[in-house]
């Protein structure tokens, strides 16, 4: 079956410390909230009357269509902000904000977040460019089909995982990632078996080994190499 998997480039697996300055002072000098693997932060249909800075671990964003089908749009990761549509729109959430990895979030209710806002437009706009980032990726999933192979899209995860705190950097420069294949093939929407076989090619070219609870990252360069010099090529997956 060709493979016409529906996605955007780059997930968003960290935000950017400098633009988010300001309003990461504002939520950090709240409390915290600890969400366990698999628990909803915010569920499809839901109103919100919080904001959700993602301090520590990666939250899915999945979108449920009226047949039942579930699609991963994003996975995000620290330095982000989840759940602005059904905030600031007042409304049910147009998807689902699910703990991927254990998450712990910090967050601001409706009063807090009005009251940081005042005359400071600087602070605004970085709600308004976070907010740009959440409707492009549903542009991404609802309008634009791409043609990249499971192999391109892992290789891309691995490479984002690498450069977030969600990897553990180990001696000789290698990295480990702590996500098993079943993980890996939802986050790139494939199937396990298919996760195995671009894992098998990648550690035939000496870029990773598979190890006990996650995946080896041997050669982070060459990995990040490949991603970006090879050219796109569609696959058949199962």
């Amino acid at each position: 079956m060709a493979d016409r998997h529906e996605r955007h480039s780059h997930f968003r697996l960290s935000g950017d410390s400098a633009k988010w300055s300001r309003w990461q002072g504002i939520f950090l000098g709240g409390g915290r909230e600890v969400y366990p693997k698999g628990v909803p932060i915010i569920e499809q249909g839901e109103h919100a009357d919080h904001l959700h800075y993602i301090i520590s671990g990666i939250v899915e964003y999945t979108h449920t269509d009226d047949d039942g089908i579930e699609t991963l749009v994003d996975a995000i990761g620290p330095g982000n902000v989840v759940g602005l549509q059904p905030f600031f729109q007042k409304a049910a959430a147009i998807g689902s904000f699910i703990a991927f990895t254990d998450v712990v979030t910090a967050s601001l209710d409706q009063d807090k977040v009005y009251h940081s806002f005042g005359n400071d437009n600087p602070l605004a706009m970085e709600i308004i460019v976070e907010f740009c980032k959440v409707v492009e990726g549903l542009v991404g999933h609802h309008i634009t089909t791409n043609t990249t192979s499971a192999k391109s899209r892992l290789t891309n995860l691995l490479c984002a995982l690498c450069e977030t705190d969600m990897s553990e950097k180990r001696e000789a420069g290698q990295v480990f990632i702590g996500l098993s294949q079943n993980e890996l093939a939802r986050v790139t929407k494939t199937t396990r078996v298919t996760i195995a076989k671009a894992l098998r090619e990648l550690k035939a070219e000496s870029f990773l080994e598979t190890a006990y609870g996650g995946i080896l990252i041997k050669d982070y360069d060459g990995l990040k190499k490949s991603m970006e010099t090879k050219p796109e090529q569609a696959g058949t997956e199962l």
